[in-house]
């Protein structure tokens, strides 16, 4: 959607699962191709950019993926993407815990392996950044390592007293990274 309110044309989407389809904008959706990403599903050197959010994690081989999105992009392309980062302040507090600590996880990142990744797919200038998520703070203390009926007590009461609304940004265990096909 932004993308398209920005005047981007040959915006095409791919996702393997049917729920983000149906839940993503009437106009979207049929920029959205329903089958997993292979390799050949686009032309050498036909894209400006590529995004992916928290899948390489999910992939036992994530170079090749990694080298095929480099090979699709034009020369100045960016590829975009978000990691879970297992280096991050909340998967140490939370240890195993954490949601970055999925049995459908194949791969954990850090800033420097995620760098290192793209790195040897061919993309320079890489760039890791923290990113934070802005969640309302009832929300925070539900998924925190509290014991349960704390948090039945704890939650309410913070919604009836209003500041559980309130929103808090924290590292919650993402970043982002950009790398360029050399131009």
């Amino acid at each position: 959607v932004e993308l398209l309110g920005h005047g981007c044309t040959g915006v095409i989407g791919v996702e393997p699962s049917s729920a983000p389809i149906l839940a993503a904008p009437s106009k979207v959706r049929p920029l959205i191709r329903h089958r997993l990403f292979k390799p050949g599903d686009f032309k050498k050197n036909t894209l400006n950019l590529v995004t992916c959010f928290q899948t390489f994690e999910h992939l036992l081989e994530p170079l090749p993926m990694c080298r095929e999105i480099h090979k699709i992009l034009r020369e100045g392309g960016a590829f975009f993407g978000v990691f879970h980062n297992r280096r991050s302040l909340s998967a140490k507090i939370l240890g195993l815990k954490s949601p970055i600590f999925d049995i459908e996880h194949m791969q954990l990142f850090s800033p420097r392996s995620v760098k290192f990744l793209l790195e040897k797919a061919g993309f320079r200038q890489v760039e890791v950044r923290i990113l934070y998520n802005t969640y309302p703070l009832h929300y925070w203390v539900k998924v925190l390592p509290f014991p349960r009926k704390v948090k039945e007590i704890l939650v309410p009461f913070l919604k009836k007293i209003g500041i559980g609304f309130l929103p808090i940004p924290l590292p919650a265990g993402n970043m982002a990274v950009i790398g360029y096909k050399k131009a």
